[in-house]
């Protein structure tokens, strides 16, 4: 609950707001070349992040897939036997101001196959490596790219790759749509308490790397 002065001139009254137990929501509120977007697990931890924007289809859509792809790493999961609080579904909510400065929420439908069609995919793996690390393997529209190939270069050839597969050439920022954490990074003893913020904190953390080594 938050007092209704508090937070006035952000949209988290707004997003607290519309929270649903057991349902993914993302909220995404465009500021000229930035979107500032949040997101509500199933189990309502807020995840928050401001990225590059360039229209709603390209943001709806690299993440709209990849909830589809944790969803279902996540249902696996409690087929191996955890008991999981796997979401419901996928709620999309459009945030804006009106003439009083109000912030108001417009429902979105994110249309999984539909958008899917329009990106290739990078699919990361996350495993456990030496000595406390992780280890990555990359797979970039069906080329294999890993930690113990190519070492501390591993995001540059990522990239380069990418830059090859870009008919613009553009060097807009990538776009994870798949993540897998091993049960080894998960640790066995957090399997039952793994939720869709998790794997949202790895795909930031790892997204910021391959966007520091791309070029310009």
């Amino acid at each position: 609950m938050l007092d209704r002065y508090a937070l006035t001139d952000t949209p988290l009254p707004a997003i607290v707001a519309a929270n649903r137990p057991g349902w993914v929501q993302f909220f995404y509120w465009p500021r000229d070349a930035t979107a500032d977007i949040y997101v509500l697990d199933e189990r309502g931890s807020l995840f928050s992040q401001s990225t590059p924007y360039f229209d709603a289809g390209s943001l709806v859509g690299q993440y709209s897939r990849f909830f589809e792809a944790v969803l279902n790493r996540m249902n696996l999961l409690m087929q191996e036997g955890q008991s999981l609080g796997v979401a419901e579904g996928v709620e999309v909510f459009r945030i804006r101001r009106d003439e009083n400065a109000v912030f108001q929420l417009s429902r979105q439908r994110p249309e999984f196959r539909r958008m899917g069609q329009q990106y290739f995919s990078l699919q990361v793996i996350v495993e456990a490596g030496e000595e406390s690390g992780t280890e990555l393997t990359i797979y970039c529209d069906g080329r294999e790219f890993s930690t113990l190939e190519y070492g501390s270069k591993l995001f540059d050839a990522v990239v380069r790759h990418v830059l090859e597969l870009r008919s613009s050439g553009h060097t807009y920022p990538v776009y994870i749509t798949d993540i897998g954490l091993s049960r080894a990074v998960i640790g066995e003893e957090a399997l039952g308490r793994v939720q869709t913020t998790h794997f949202l904190n790895y795909k930031r953390s790892i997204e910021e790397q391959f966007n520091r080594a791309m070029p310009g």
